[in-house]
Protein backbone atom coordinates (compact mmCIF):
# COMPACT_ATOMS: atom_id res chain seq x y z
CA UNK A 1 0.00 0.00 0.00
CA UNK A 2 0.99 3.44 -0.93
CA UNK A 3 -0.43 7.26 -1.38
CA UNK A 4 0.31 8.22 -4.65
CA UNK A 5 -0.29 11.60 -5.92
CA UNK A 6 -1.60 11.98 -9.87
CA UNK A 7 -2.19 14.65 -12.44
CA UNK A 8 -5.37 14.87 -14.54
CA UNK A 9 -5.40 16.42 -17.89
CA UNK A 10 -7.54 19.28 -16.48
CA UNK A 11 -4.72 20.33 -14.45
CA UNK A 12 -6.34 19.21 -10.98
CA UNK A 13 -3.90 17.01 -8.46
CA UNK A 14 -5.63 14.13 -6.64
CA UNK A 15 -3.86 11.99 -4.51
CA UNK A 16 -4.70 8.14 -4.14
CA UNK A 17 -4.18 5.11 -1.31
CA UNK A 18 -3.39 2.20 -3.79
CA UNK A 19 -2.52 -1.61 -2.71
CA UNK A 20 0.51 -3.72 -3.73
CA UNK A 21 -0.76 -3.85 -7.62
CA UNK A 22 -1.77 -0.33 -8.17
CA UNK A 23 -5.31 -0.25 -7.53
CA UNK A 24 -7.21 2.59 -5.78
CA UNK A 25 -8.50 1.29 -2.38
CA UNK A 26 -12.60 1.30 -2.19
CA UNK A 27 -13.21 2.99 1.12
CA UNK A 28 -10.59 5.84 1.35
CA UNK A 29 -10.92 6.60 -2.84
CA UNK A 30 -14.65 7.04 -1.80
CA UNK A 31 -14.03 8.93 0.88
CA UNK A 32 -11.71 11.12 0.00
CA UNK A 33 -13.44 11.81 -3.66
CA UNK A 34 -17.12 12.05 -2.12
CA UNK A 35 -16.29 14.00 1.51
CA UNK A 36 -12.75 15.93 0.34
CA UNK A 37 -12.91 16.33 -3.17
CA UNK A 38 -16.55 17.25 -3.64
CA UNK A 39 -16.25 19.75 -0.89
CA UNK A 40 -13.34 21.61 -2.99
CA UNK A 41 -10.49 20.37 -0.07
CA UNK A 42 -7.25 21.41 -1.38
CA UNK A 43 -5.04 18.73 -2.66
CA UNK A 44 -2.62 18.87 0.16
CA UNK A 45 -5.38 18.21 2.77
CA UNK A 46 -6.93 15.65 0.71
CA UNK A 47 -3.52 13.79 0.91
CA UNK A 48 -2.78 14.91 4.76
CA UNK A 49 -6.71 12.83 5.41
CA UNK A 50 -5.04 9.91 3.26
CA UNK A 51 -1.94 9.64 5.10
CA UNK A 52 -3.58 9.50 8.08
CA UNK A 53 -5.88 6.74 6.53
CA UNK A 54 -2.86 5.15 5.69
CA UNK A 55 -1.36 4.62 9.51
CA UNK A 56 -5.34 3.58 10.32
CA UNK A 57 -5.22 0.62 7.78
CA UNK A 58 -1.58 -0.45 8.59
CA UNK A 59 -2.70 -0.51 12.40
CA UNK A 60 -6.24 -2.20 11.37
CA UNK A 61 -3.68 -4.88 9.76
CA UNK A 62 -1.06 -5.04 12.33
CA UNK A 63 -4.02 -5.33 15.05
CA UNK A 64 -5.94 -8.34 12.81
CA UNK A 65 -8.87 -6.17 12.42
CA UNK A 66 -11.04 -5.75 9.59
CA UNK A 67 -12.71 -2.38 9.86
CA UNK A 68 -15.55 -3.36 7.32
CA UNK A 69 -16.39 -6.44 9.33
CA UNK A 70 -16.43 -5.29 12.76
CA UNK A 71 -18.77 -2.12 11.30
CA UNK A 72 -20.92 -4.55 9.36
CA UNK A 73 -21.48 -6.56 12.57
CA UNK A 74 -22.50 -3.06 14.17
CA UNK A 75 -19.45 -3.93 16.52
CA UNK A 76 -17.50 -0.82 17.55
CA UNK A 77 -13.43 -0.20 18.48
CA UNK A 78 -13.03 -0.68 22.32
CA UNK A 79 -11.55 1.44 25.10
CA UNK A 80 -8.31 -0.12 24.71
CA UNK A 81 -7.81 -0.50 20.69
CA UNK A 82 -8.82 3.58 20.39
CA UNK A 83 -6.05 3.88 22.72
CA UNK A 84 -3.51 1.71 20.78
CA UNK A 85 -4.46 3.43 17.83
CA UNK A 86 -3.81 6.92 19.09
CA UNK A 87 -0.61 5.78 20.28
CA UNK A 88 0.21 4.56 16.75
CA UNK A 89 -0.93 7.77 15.01
CA UNK A 90 1.51 9.65 17.37
CA UNK A 91 4.70 7.43 16.48
CA UNK A 92 7.10 9.43 14.32
CA UNK A 93 8.26 6.65 11.89
CA UNK A 94 5.80 3.77 10.89
CA UNK A 95 6.93 1.03 13.81
CA UNK A 96 5.71 -2.36 14.97
CA UNK A 97 4.21 -2.15 18.42
CA UNK A 98 2.52 -4.81 18.32
CA UNK A 99 4.67 -7.14 19.49
CA UNK A 100 4.13 -7.02 22.90
CA UNK A 101 0.36 -7.05 22.77
CA UNK A 102 -0.36 -10.06 24.22
CA UNK A 103 1.91 -9.16 27.52
CA UNK A 104 0.35 -8.10 30.57
CA UNK A 105 -2.60 -4.88 30.43
CA UNK A 106 -0.38 -3.05 33.02
CA UNK A 107 2.91 -3.89 31.70
CA UNK A 108 1.59 -3.29 28.06
CA UNK A 109 0.42 0.16 29.01
CA UNK A 110 3.59 1.41 30.60
CA UNK A 111 5.34 0.04 27.77
CA UNK A 112 3.59 1.86 25.45
CA UNK A 113 3.28 5.27 27.24
CA UNK A 114 7.34 5.11 27.62
CA UNK A 115 7.39 5.32 24.12
CA UNK A 116 4.99 8.07 23.40
CA UNK A 117 7.48 10.16 26.08
CA UNK A 118 10.19 9.37 23.57
CA UNK A 119 12.23 11.43 20.71
CA UNK A 120 9.87 8.72 18.38
CA UNK A 121 7.14 10.70 18.85
CA UNK A 122 5.56 13.42 16.24
CA UNK A 123 4.51 16.66 17.66
CA UNK A 124 1.72 17.60 19.40
CA UNK A 125 0.11 19.65 16.14
CA UNK A 126 1.17 16.30 13.97
CA UNK A 127 -0.92 14.24 16.32
CA UNK A 128 -3.86 16.12 16.72
CA UNK A 129 -4.23 16.63 12.85
CA UNK A 130 -3.63 12.83 12.32
CA UNK A 131 -6.43 11.82 15.06
CA UNK A 132 -8.98 14.20 13.89
CA UNK A 133 -8.69 12.76 10.44
CA UNK A 134 -9.07 9.41 11.19
CA UNK A 135 -11.92 9.97 13.97
CA UNK A 136 -13.37 11.69 10.99
CA UNK A 137 -12.87 8.68 8.09
CA UNK A 138 -14.02 6.32 10.97
CA UNK A 139 -16.83 7.77 11.69
CA UNK A 140 -17.64 7.82 8.24
CA UNK A 141 -16.48 4.59 7.53
CA UNK A 142 -18.82 3.12 10.34
CA UNK A 143 -22.08 5.12 8.70
CA UNK A 144 -21.16 3.89 4.89
CA UNK A 145 -20.40 0.25 5.76
CA UNK A 146 -23.66 -0.29 7.68
CA UNK A 147 -26.07 1.73 4.80
CA UNK A 148 -24.43 -0.55 2.35
CA UNK A 149 -25.97 -3.30 3.94
CA UNK A 150 -29.28 -2.09 4.17
CA UNK A 151 -29.30 -1.47 7.92
CA UNK A 152 -30.86 1.13 9.39
CA UNK A 153 -28.64 3.25 11.92
CA UNK A 154 -30.94 3.54 14.46
CA UNK A 155 -30.87 5.61 17.97
CA UNK A 156 -28.38 3.45 19.19
CA UNK A 157 -26.07 2.38 16.97
CA UNK A 158 -25.66 6.55 16.39
CA UNK A 159 -25.17 6.75 19.49
CA UNK A 160 -21.86 4.11 19.60
CA UNK A 161 -20.57 5.96 16.42
CA UNK A 162 -20.77 8.68 17.99
CA UNK A 163 -19.46 7.75 21.87
CA UNK A 164 -16.03 6.05 19.27
CA UNK A 165 -15.59 8.38 17.76
CA UNK A 166 -15.32 11.00 20.49
CA UNK A 167 -13.33 8.47 22.44
CA UNK A 168 -10.73 8.82 19.74
CA UNK A 169 -10.86 12.51 19.72
CA UNK A 170 -10.66 12.97 23.59
CA UNK A 171 -6.95 11.65 23.13
CA UNK A 172 -5.61 14.41 21.45
CA UNK A 173 -2.89 16.31 22.42
CA UNK A 174 -3.61 19.96 23.42
CA UNK A 175 -1.96 22.21 20.36
CA UNK A 176 -2.84 25.41 21.85
CA UNK A 177 -0.04 28.06 20.84
CA UNK A 178 1.24 29.81 24.17
CA UNK A 179 0.49 33.70 23.96
CA UNK A 180 4.16 34.00 25.79
CA UNK A 181 5.98 32.10 22.76
CA UNK A 182 4.34 34.08 19.85
CA UNK A 183 6.11 32.70 16.14
CA UNK A 184 8.88 35.04 15.62
CA UNK A 185 10.34 36.42 12.47
CA UNK A 186 14.27 36.79 12.18
CA UNK A 187 16.43 38.85 14.54
CA UNK A 188 18.28 42.22 14.38
CA UNK A 189 21.40 39.86 13.95
CA UNK A 190 19.76 37.68 11.69
CA UNK A 191 18.60 40.22 9.61
CA UNK A 192 21.85 41.70 8.91
CA UNK A 193 22.94 38.50 8.20
CA UNK A 194 20.06 37.83 5.24
CA UNK A 195 21.27 42.13 3.87
CA UNK A 196 24.91 40.56 3.05
CA UNK A 197 23.05 37.60 1.84
CA UNK A 198 20.40 39.35 -1.16
CA UNK A 199 23.38 41.78 -1.65
CA UNK A 200 24.85 40.93 -5.44
CA UNK A 201 28.47 42.19 -4.30
CA UNK A 202 28.75 39.84 -1.32
CA UNK A 203 31.40 37.91 -1.91
CA UNK A 204 31.02 34.93 0.82
CA UNK A 205 27.13 34.03 -0.51
CA UNK A 206 25.87 30.63 0.97
CA UNK A 207 25.29 28.96 -2.81
CA UNK A 208 27.23 27.43 -5.08
CA UNK A 209 28.29 29.70 -8.14
CA UNK A 210 26.29 28.34 -10.56
CA UNK A 211 22.94 29.49 -8.70
CA UNK A 212 24.06 31.86 -6.56
CA UNK A 213 21.97 34.63 -8.36
CA UNK A 214 18.74 32.85 -8.46
CA UNK A 215 19.28 31.57 -4.81
CA UNK A 216 19.93 35.18 -3.58
CA UNK A 217 17.31 36.48 -5.45
CA UNK A 218 14.81 34.09 -3.79
CA UNK A 219 15.77 35.31 -0.37
CA UNK A 220 15.21 38.98 -1.86
CA UNK A 221 11.95 38.38 -2.45
CA UNK A 222 10.83 36.46 0.55
CA UNK A 223 12.65 39.03 2.67
CA UNK A 224 11.16 42.40 0.70
CA UNK A 225 7.69 40.71 0.18
CA UNK A 226 6.50 38.47 2.72
CA UNK A 227 4.94 36.09 0.13
CA UNK A 228 4.27 32.30 1.07
CA UNK A 229 6.44 29.46 -0.60
CA UNK A 230 3.75 28.24 -2.64
CA UNK A 231 3.27 32.20 -4.11
CA UNK A 232 6.60 32.30 -4.55
CA UNK A 233 7.38 28.89 -6.72
CA UNK A 234 4.18 30.04 -8.48
CA UNK A 235 5.53 32.94 -9.68
CA UNK A 236 5.63 33.55 -14.00
CA UNK A 237 7.43 35.96 -15.57
CA UNK A 238 4.41 37.33 -16.84
CA UNK A 239 3.23 38.48 -13.00
CA UNK A 240 5.77 41.40 -13.54
CA UNK A 241 5.03 44.54 -14.57
CA UNK A 242 8.31 46.19 -14.91
CA UNK A 243 7.25 49.62 -16.27
CA UNK A 244 5.36 50.32 -13.53
CA UNK A 245 7.29 47.59 -10.64
CA UNK A 246 4.66 45.73 -9.48
CA UNK A 247 4.45 41.82 -9.54
CA UNK A 248 0.57 40.14 -9.37
CA UNK A 249 0.36 37.28 -6.77
CA UNK A 250 -2.19 34.66 -8.81
CA UNK A 251 -4.13 31.64 -7.55
CA UNK A 252 -3.30 29.33 -9.67
CA UNK A 253 -5.00 25.79 -8.31
CA UNK A 254 -4.78 23.24 -10.86
CA UNK A 255 -2.66 24.90 -13.47
CA UNK A 256 -2.47 22.50 -16.62
CA UNK A 257 0.36 24.05 -17.78
CA UNK A 258 2.22 23.30 -14.14
CA UNK A 259 4.08 20.17 -14.81
CA UNK A 260 4.70 19.82 -10.98
CA UNK A 261 2.48 17.05 -9.36
CA UNK A 262 2.92 18.77 -6.21
CA UNK A 263 2.10 21.87 -7.40
CA UNK A 264 2.93 25.01 -5.05
CA UNK A 265 -0.24 27.11 -4.69
CA UNK A 266 -1.38 30.46 -3.61
CA UNK A 267 -2.84 29.94 0.11
CA UNK A 268 -4.56 33.90 0.31
CA UNK A 269 -6.01 35.88 -2.20
CA UNK A 270 -4.55 37.49 -5.66
CA UNK A 271 -3.14 40.84 -5.06
CA UNK A 272 -0.98 43.09 -6.91
CA UNK A 273 2.59 44.08 -4.71
CA UNK A 274 4.62 46.87 -5.42
CA UNK A 275 7.94 46.34 -5.49
CA UNK A 276 10.80 48.51 -5.26
CA UNK A 277 12.75 49.23 -8.62
CA UNK A 278 16.16 47.80 -7.41
CA UNK A 279 14.25 44.62 -7.18
CA UNK A 280 12.63 44.81 -10.45
CA UNK A 281 16.14 45.62 -12.01
CA UNK A 282 17.55 42.98 -9.97
CA UNK A 283 14.72 40.30 -11.34
CA UNK A 284 14.10 41.34 -15.12
CA UNK A 285 18.48 40.90 -14.90
CA UNK A 286 18.00 37.46 -13.75
CA UNK A 287 15.50 36.35 -16.28
CA UNK A 288 18.09 37.85 -19.30
CA UNK A 289 20.99 37.02 -18.14
CA UNK A 290 20.48 34.00 -15.86
CA UNK A 291 17.16 32.04 -16.50
CA UNK A 292 17.58 32.85 -20.74
CA UNK A 293 20.80 30.54 -19.93
CA UNK A 294 19.21 27.26 -18.57
CA UNK A 295 18.11 24.86 -21.42
CA UNK A 296 14.62 23.77 -21.06
CA UNK A 297 13.51 27.22 -19.38
CA UNK A 298 12.07 28.91 -22.52
CA UNK A 299 9.41 26.09 -22.16
CA UNK A 300 7.49 27.77 -19.72
CA UNK A 301 6.68 30.95 -17.62
CA UNK A 302 7.87 30.20 -14.17
CA UNK A 303 10.49 32.53 -12.92
CA UNK A 304 12.42 29.91 -11.14
CA UNK A 305 13.86 26.94 -11.92
CA UNK A 306 15.81 24.17 -11.93
CA UNK A 307 19.75 24.07 -12.54
CA UNK A 308 20.56 20.83 -11.29
CA UNK A 309 21.37 18.23 -14.44
CA UNK A 310 19.08 15.51 -15.42
CA UNK A 311 15.31 14.96 -16.21
CA UNK A 312 14.15 18.12 -13.93
CA UNK A 313 16.98 20.48 -15.65
CA UNK A 314 14.98 23.43 -16.72
CA UNK A 315 11.70 22.75 -15.10
CA UNK A 316 10.01 25.14 -12.77
CA UNK A 317 11.60 24.67 -9.29
CA UNK A 318 10.23 22.29 -6.60
CA UNK A 319 9.34 22.98 -2.78
CA UNK A 320 11.97 20.56 -1.76
CA UNK A 321 14.36 22.40 -4.27
CA UNK A 322 13.91 25.54 -2.55
CA UNK A 323 14.10 23.85 1.23
CA UNK A 324 17.74 22.25 -0.26
CA UNK A 325 18.79 25.99 -0.65
CA UNK A 326 16.93 27.33 2.51
CA UNK A 327 18.62 24.15 4.43
CA UNK A 328 22.23 24.97 2.43
CA UNK A 329 21.75 28.50 4.37
CA UNK A 330 20.86 26.63 7.28
CA UNK A 331 24.31 24.69 7.41
CA UNK A 332 26.47 27.19 6.66
CA UNK A 333 25.63 30.12 9.24
CA UNK A 334 25.22 28.92 12.36
CA UNK A 335 23.53 32.40 12.77
CA UNK A 336 20.22 31.37 10.43
CA UNK A 337 20.28 27.10 12.05
CA UNK A 338 16.26 28.00 12.51
CA UNK A 339 15.35 29.53 9.51
CA UNK A 340 12.54 28.41 7.13
CA UNK A 341 10.89 29.90 4.21
CA UNK A 342 8.04 30.62 6.44
CA UNK A 343 10.34 33.10 9.11
CA UNK A 344 10.05 35.43 5.88
CA UNK A 345 6.89 36.21 6.16
CA UNK A 346 6.85 36.89 10.24
CA UNK A 347 10.32 38.77 9.96
CA UNK A 348 8.18 41.43 7.11
CA UNK A 349 5.02 41.63 9.47
CA UNK A 350 7.51 42.42 12.22
CA UNK A 351 8.54 45.11 9.84
CA UNK A 352 6.01 46.34 8.67
CA UNK A 353 4.81 46.69 12.08
CA UNK A 354 7.64 48.75 13.11
CA UNK A 355 7.23 50.72 9.75
CA UNK A 356 3.60 51.43 10.66
CA UNK A 357 4.81 52.88 14.30
CA UNK A 358 7.04 55.21 12.69
CA UNK A 359 4.43 56.35 10.34
CA UNK A 360 1.92 56.88 13.18
CA UNK A 361 -0.80 54.79 11.67
CA UNK A 362 -4.07 53.75 12.98
CA UNK A 363 -4.32 50.74 14.33
CA UNK A 364 -7.57 50.00 12.18
CA UNK A 365 -5.78 51.50 9.35
CA UNK A 366 -2.96 49.26 9.99
CA UNK A 367 -4.94 45.90 9.75
CA UNK A 368 -6.67 47.04 6.26
CA UNK A 369 -2.67 47.63 5.05
CA UNK A 370 -1.71 44.47 6.40
CA UNK A 371 -4.28 42.85 4.80
CA UNK A 372 -4.38 44.02 1.79
CA UNK A 373 -0.67 43.18 1.20
CA UNK A 374 -0.56 39.90 2.74
CA UNK A 375 -4.04 38.43 0.83
CA UNK A 376 -6.20 38.15 3.95
CA UNK A 377 -9.84 39.05 3.69
CA UNK A 378 -10.03 42.27 5.73
CA UNK A 379 -11.78 42.02 9.18
CA UNK A 380 -10.51 38.28 9.02
CA UNK A 381 -8.32 38.47 12.59
CA UNK A 382 -5.39 36.58 10.71
CA UNK A 383 -3.22 39.43 11.12
CA UNK A 384 -3.40 39.23 14.94
CA UNK A 385 -1.14 36.03 14.55
CA UNK A 386 1.54 38.16 12.75
CA UNK A 387 1.82 41.27 15.00
CA UNK A 388 1.78 39.42 18.59
CA UNK A 389 5.46 39.63 18.47
CA UNK A 390 5.75 42.74 17.98
CA UNK A 391 2.62 44.27 20.48
CA UNK A 392 4.45 42.23 23.44
CA UNK A 393 7.70 43.93 22.24
CA UNK A 394 5.85 47.41 22.45
CA UNK A 395 4.04 45.88 26.07
CA UNK A 396 7.85 45.41 27.42
CA UNK A 397 9.22 48.72 26.50
CA UNK A 398 5.77 50.69 27.88
CA UNK A 399 6.37 48.35 31.05
CA UNK A 400 10.45 49.23 31.51
CA UNK A 401 9.54 52.67 31.12
CA UNK A 402 6.95 53.06 33.47
CA UNK A 403 9.31 51.04 35.97
CA UNK A 404 11.93 53.71 35.41
CA UNK A 405 9.91 56.28 35.88
CA UNK A 406 9.19 54.71 39.57
CA UNK A 407 12.96 53.86 40.23
CA UNK A 408 13.43 57.82 39.50
CA UNK A 409 10.44 59.01 42.09
CA UNK A 410 12.33 56.44 44.61
CA UNK A 411 15.70 57.49 44.03
CA UNK A 412 14.17 61.15 44.34
CA UNK A 413 12.81 60.63 47.73
CA UNK A 414 15.88 59.04 49.28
Amino acid sequence: MKLIRTKFESGERYSLLVDDKGMPIWYPTLFATSKLRNSAKAPNTIEAHLNAIKLLIEWSHSSNIVLEEIFSAKQFLTTEQIEHLCIYLKEKKDKQIYEDFKRPKIQRKELHRAKIRNEESVSSSTAYIRISYVAKYIDWLAKQVISERNQIINSDISHSISRMVRSLKARRPTRSISSRNPKKGLADNQREIVLRIINPNSIDLPFSTETKERDSLIFEILYKTGIRLGELLSIKISDFNFQNNTLHIHRRHDDVYDPRLKQPVAKTFDRLLPISRKLAERTHDYILRERSQVVGANKHDFLFVTYKSGPYYGKPLSSSGLYKIINQVRESIDDLSDLTPHIFRHTWNDMFSEKVDEQGISEAEEEKLRSNLMGWAEGSGTSKTYTQRHIEKKAHQVSILLQKEIDDGINKNK
